[in-house]
């Protein structure tokens, strides 16, 4: 939790997976597969996120009759990688709910911090699961039994992401939370709560869930304020957590950016203007317009005649 490193973070869950399992088939420790098999989802998730670029890319500024089938071979791949993390994420969440079921009484604050990854991991598996096509086939409620899970947290603890959790669900599943309830107001409550302490994921749920959305508006305002919230120096007891979010929200700016402007986010927290047409970028009305550019009467037409008449 501590690390502020993505690539470590995988590679050590990698590393660990395959320790644990081999050495205890009979008695599994789940917690840490719980641990383990989260930060493994990370390696395969930000593979998925470069791949899908790429094949925006292409389409995006490739010429010819090559550039869809770049472009398509990249959405395929990048499929393939989004299986394999939705996979990684659904093993984290069936542990969790293995060790714990769906309620957090009489925890410890570690085990507390465990039970939260596995139910951000929960919503992981159906996201990545959805980006490559269910392929895995993560049961559809998963995000609502996330959403249960979370009510028993409290959000000045855990910053924000249980109410951003269950709100997530809520604005994915219209209908599903308490009558009442507005979920992007709460999402923008939870999120503003996690920026103050330095940890920003109920952010990255909010942008997660406005991008599934299609709730442009929404989205590019979580990017904005995310951008903003990184004056707040990050939580040193959830760093992990941090960089994740950071992650997620860049990628969506990149897809911003990308069909804008052709190329990944210049600055993260801004969007690419849209240009205004017939703007001169000289800074003049028409510097190619005058009959005399460069200051000087234009030479007389070697072509014409001295009565003024062109000669044949």
């Amino acid at each position: 939790m501590e690390l502020d490193d993505l690539g470590v973070a995988c590679q050590f869950g990698q590393t660990v997976v395959g320790g644990v399992r081999s050495t205890t088939q009979k008695n599994p420790a789940e917690q840490a597969l719980i641990l383990s098999y989260a930060a493994s989802g990370i390696c395969a998730e930000l593979q998925a996120r470069e791949t899908r670029l790429s094949g925006q890319l292409a389409l995006k500024n490739q010429a010819g009759s090559g550039r869809v089938a770049s472009a398509t071979d990249a959405r395929l791949v990048s499929q393939r990688e989004y299986a394999v993390a939705a996979q990684r994420y659904q093993t984290a969440w069936q542990h969790t709910v293995s060790v714990y079921g769906l309620s957090c009484d009489r925890m410890s604050n570690k085990e507390q911090a465990l039970y939260l990854v596995g139910l951000i991991a929960g919503d992981l598996s159906l996201i990545s699961d959805t980006a490559s096509g269910s392929r895995v086939g993560v049961p559809q409620n998963t995000i609502l039994e996330v959403a249960r899970g979370a009510a028993c947290l409290d959000d000045a603890t855990w910053w924000g992401v249980p109410s951003a959790l269950q709100a997530a669900a809520w604005a994915t599943v219209p209908g599903s939370g308490p009558e009442g309830v507005d979920p992007w107001a709460l999402l923008e409550t939870a999120a503003a709560e996690g920026e103050s302490q330095g940890v920003r994921i109920a952010r990255a749920l909010q942008v997660f869930a406005a991008a599934n959305a299609g709730q442009s508006d929404v989205l590019e305002a979580a990017i904005q304020a995310h951008g903003a919230a990184l004056q707040t120096p990050a939580n040193p007891a959830a760093q992990l957590l941090d960089q994740y979010a950071l992650s997620v929200s860049l990628f969506e700016s990149d897809q911003i950016w990308i069909a804008a402007e052709g190329h990944r986010t210049r600055e993260f927290g801004t969007l690419p203007v849209a240009p205004d047409v017939g703007e001169d970028p000289f800074g003049s009305e028409d510097p190619f317009g005058s009959d005399d550019p460069f200051g000087e009467e234009a030479p007389a037409d070697e072509d014409e005649s001295s009565d003024g008449e062109e000669t044949p």
